[in-house]
């Protein structure tokens, strides 16, 4: 395993001049919150705004599971937005809600929906395929947006770690995993090797594009996998197949 990036906190604006924290890496940004009180649970990324279509589709979401936790931006969004669900909360980093707690508002986001005694949001320090072998709980959604530093974990988009995953979602359960892509999908062709791995274990895969900035020449695209037959607002249509399943013996060549 690589070493976890050592990070950086500080303080910035968006592009409509709205006070932001950013908690950084030496090469991008992982995750910002707004700081004005009424914001810090909104959502700044595109794709985790996508995510939420999981739980426009579902009828009900009560068990969340999310892989990478960065600065809890998008478990505040959740424990804030979806009164029914509660969230695990799986990151390597044994300092990630520590300091989510202090610099990114989590400390209120427990006073404001008294989590210390409904237990909605568990972190747990951990590596997400670690955790999923040692635990027997099911979910309604598994999100994955772990990365290390810049790059996805691969070992994520294997065809046996998925099965992992999908042993791990209740029967009508949704995973959802942010990739990120050129513009031109039948250009990304780790993308297009990604999803034809998740068809060899799921029956429906739908992609959405979470570009943040239109005239981005790369940016994320949402992956969402399941055994039923879920209709996504904006989904790609026609995505070209990948040249190969995604299997252990080929991490080597990705990384």
């Amino acid at each position: 395993m690589k070493e976890i990036p050592a990070m950086i906190i500080y303080d910035s604006v968006d592009s409509e001049e709205r006070p932001i924290r950013v908690y950084a890496s030496d090469r991008a940004d992982q995750s910002i919150s707004f700081k004005d009180e009424g914001m810090r649970n909104e959502l700044i990324f595109e794709y985790m705004k996508k995510f939420n279509l999981a739980f426009d589709v579902k009828p009900f979401v009560r068990d969340v599971l999310l892989f990478g936790g960065g600065a809890f931006s998008y478990p505040k969004h959740v424990i804030s937005h979806y009164p029914d669900a509660r969230m695990d909360v799986v990151d390597p980093d044994e300092m990630a809600y520590e300091t989510a707690r202090k610099f990114f508002f989590v400390d209120e986001l427990e006073k404001d929906y008294d989590l210390a005694e409904t237990h909605r949001l568990n972190p747990v320090t951990d590596f997400a395929q670690e955790y999923l072998k040692k635990t027997d709980k099911q979910y309604d959604i598994i999100i994955n947006d772990a990365f290390d530093d810049l790059e996805i974990v691969y070992e994520l988009f294997t065809a046996d770690s998925l099965c992992l995953i999908r042993s791990h979602l209740k029967k009508s359960g949704i995973y959802v995993a942010n990739v990120p892509g050129l513009r031109s999908i039948k250009n990304s062709e780790y993308l297009l090797d990604a999803v034809s791995t998740v068809k060899s274990v799921f029956s429906q895969v739908k992609i959405v594009k979470a570009f943040h900035y239109s005239h981005a020449r790369t940016g994320n695209y949402v992956l969402f996998a399941s055994d039923e037959p879920y209709e996504y607002p904006g989904e790609i249509k026609d995505v070209p197949d990948g040249s190969m399943i995604i299997g252990e013996d080929d991490l080597d060549l990705l990384r």
